[in-house]
C-alpha cells in the first residue's frame, strides 16, 4: 500500500465542489419528491415513540424502524419542524459523511489526483445508492458509517494503532443500528479482525486488540438481541427471497442499479449481472495469485481485504439462509455491497497497473464514464426507484386545493399505497379542508368520497361510482371523481 507524495492543495477545493455538487442534487430531491410509503411510516408510526422504545422495540418489532434513522428525524423535526427535508436530513447528512470519508480513505490509498478523482465517481454514480442519501430511511446512514468504519480499520492496517481499532468498530456497530442488515458486515468484520490479530508478528498487545471488538460486540448484542428476536417471532422477513443468492439478491441489485434504464436496448438484467460476475471472477483471481505470490502478507493489500471482506458478506448471507432460514436480502438491504465491490475494482486496477500509469488512468476513466453516463441518464427530481409509485402524490393534493379555493370540505380516498405519502403531505402542506380516508388494504368503491386516487387496475371495480379525471405516470394512476 503506497501512498504517492503528489498532491496540490487546490485539488482538495475539486473535491469539494463536486461533493457540493452532489449534495445540492440530493437535498433539491429531498425536497421535491413527495415522501413515499415507508418513510411515512417511519415519522407516523415510530418518531412520537420514546427514544428507549425506538431503540428496543418495546412497541413494534417491523424492521420500518431503522433506529438510527428514527431517532435522527424525531431529532431534527423537534428542532427545525417538520418538512420533507428535515424529515431526510439524516441521510443528506449521511452522504457528506460518505463522500469525504471515501475522499480521504482513497487519498491515503493512493494520493495521486486521477485515482481519487475516478475513484470518488466511480462510488457515488450509482443512482440506486444514491436514492438512499435523499430518504428518510436508514440505508444511506448505514453505508456511510460502515464506509467509515472501513476508513478507520485501513488505518488500524498502515498504523497498527488500537485506537483506530475502536473507532473501526464503534462505526461499524453503529451501522448496524442503522440498518440490521449491516449485521452480515459487522460478522465478517469481526472473523477478519480476529484472523489479522492473530497473524500479526507482534504478540504482545493481542489482548488490547481484542478488548474493544469484544465489548463494542457485546454492547451492540445487548441492543439488537430483542429487535431481532421479535421480527424473527412474527416473520417480518416475507418480503426478502428464497429462491437463490443469485436470482433474491445479486439479480435484482444490478437491475435496481440499472434504474430501468435500457443500455444498448438490452432489457434483462441477467446481461448486465453476468458482467459483474465476470468481473468479480477476475477480482478473485487477482485475490488468489496475491496469496500464493505473498501468502499471509498478502493481507497488506487493501484491495485484498475489500475482497475477503465482500466475499465474507455473500458466504455469510449463502449461510444464514440454509443455516437458520434468514431470507436472502433483497436489492435495498445489499446495496451497501456496491462501495465495497467498487473500492476493490479501484484499489485493483491502480494496483495491477501502477507501472503503466497512462493504462491504469485509461481504465480507471473507462468506470468514470460509465458513471457518469448512468447518472446523468438516470437523474430526475420526480421519484425513487423502489419507490415509483409515490411520485405524484404531491400533484394529487395540489390539484385538489386548486379546484377548491373557498376552502369547502373536500373529502379523498385512495389506494393504499398512496396512502401514508397523502397524509404526510396533506399534514405539512396544511391541507386543513381535506379529509383524507384511514389507512385501508380494501378499495371502498361504495364510499362517498369526493375524489379517489387509485391504480389503473383499480378504476374497473370504481366506475360504478365515479369517473376518471386524469392519469398519471403514463396512465398507471387515476384520479377519478365521484359522479
Amino acid at each position: 500500500m503506497t501512498n504517492s507524495p503528489v498532491h496540490k492543495p487546490y485539488y482538495d477545493n475539486i473535491y469539494l465542489f463536486i461533493g457540493l455538487l452532489f449534495t445540492a442534487y440530493l437535498c433539491a430531491r429531498a425536497i421535491i419528491i413527495p415522501m413515499t410509503i415507508d418513510e411515512a411510516g417511519t415519522y407516523f408510526n415510530y418518531t412520537p415513540l420514546k427514544v428507549w422504545d425506538i431503540i428496543f422495540y418495546t412497541k413494534d418489532s417491523t424492521p420500518n424502524n431503522h433506529i438510527l434513522n428514527t431517532l435522527g428525524i424525531k431529532l431534527f423535526t423537534q428542532l427545525f419542524g417538520v418538512t420533507s427535508f428535515t424529515v431526510r436530513l439524516t441521510n443528506l447528512l449521511a452522504f457528506v459523511l460518505y463522500f469525504f470519508v471515501s475522499i480521504e480513505l482513497l487519498k491515503k490509498i493512493r494520493n495521486e489526483f486521477w485515482f481519487v478523482l475516478c475513484g470518488i465517481f466511480i462510488l457515488v454514480c450509482n443512482p440506486y445508492l444514491l436514492d438512499f442519501f435523499a430518504l428518510a430511511r436508514g440505508y444511506g446512514l448505514s453505508i456511510a458509517l460502515m464506509v467509515l468504519s472501513i476508513y478507520k480499520f485501513y488505518q488500524y492496517l498502515t498504523q497498527k494503532n488500537i485506537h483506530h481499532l475502536t473507532y473501526t468498530y464503534i462505526s461499524a456497530a453503529l451501522a448496524v443500528l442503522a440498518n440490521f442488515t449491516l449485521l452480515n458486515y459487522y460478522l465478517v468484520l469481526v472473523f477478519l479482525t480476529m484472523v489479522i490479530i492473530l497473524t500479526e508478528s507482534n504478540k504482545k498487545d493481542i489482548f488490547k486488540k481484542i478488548v474493544p471488538v469484544f465489548l463494542t460486540t457485546i454492547v451492540l448484542a445487548a441492543i439488537i438481541y430483542n429487535p431481532i428476536k421479535k421480527m424473527v417471532s412474527t416473520d417480518q422477513f416475507v418480503y426478502w427471497g428464497t429462491e437463490s443468492f443469485y436470482k433474491s439478491t445479486l439479480l435484482p441489485l444490478v437491475d435496481a442499479m440499472r434504474y430501468s434504464k435500457l443500455y444498448f436496448g438490452i432489457k434483462p438484467a441477467t446481461v448486465f449481472t453476468i458482467l459483474f460476475i465476470i468481473v468479480y471472477i477476475g477480482l478473485s483471481a487477482y485475490v488468489i495469485q496475491q496469496f500464493i505470490k505473498h501468502r499471509l502478507k498478502a493481507l497488506a493489500n487493501f484491495g485484498v481485504i475489500c475482497y475477503l471482506v465482500l466475499s465474507g458478506i455473500i458466504t455469510v448471507t449463502i449461510l444464514q439462509f440454509h443455516l437458520i432460514d434468514v431470507p436472502f436480502l433483497n436489492a435495498r438491504g445489499a446495496v451497501f455491497m456496491y462501495p465495497i465491490f467498487a473500492l476493490i475494482v479501484i484499489i485493483t486496477i491502480s494496483n495491477i497497473f501502477t507501472q503503466k500509469q497512462r493504462l491504469k488512468n485509461l481504465i480507471l476513466a473507462v468506470f468514470l464514464c460509465i458513471g457518469l453516463i448512468h447518472f446523468f441518464n438516470t437523474a430526475n427530481f420526480r421519484y425513487y426507484r423502489d419507490w415509483w409509485f409515490d411520485a405524484h402524490t404531491k400533484d394529487v393534493l395540489t390539484w385538489i386545493n386548486e379546484q377548491h379555493p373557498q376552502k369547502e370540505k373536500v373529502t379523498l380516498n385512495c389506494s393504499w399505497i398512496f396512502n401514508n405519502s397523502l397524509h404526510f403531505h396533506k399534514d405539512v402542506s396544511n391541507f386543513y379542508n381535506l379529509e383524507l380516508a384511514t389507512f385501508n388494504h380494501d378499495l371502498q368503491p361504495d364510499g362517498n368520497y369526493m375524489y379517489y386516487y387509485c391504480q389503473r387496475g383499480e378504476v374497473e371495480a370504481l366506475s360504478k361510482n365515479y369517473i376518471e379525471l386524469f392519469s398519471y405516470h403514463y396512465g398507471e394512476f387515476v384520479l377519478m371523481q365521484h359522479k
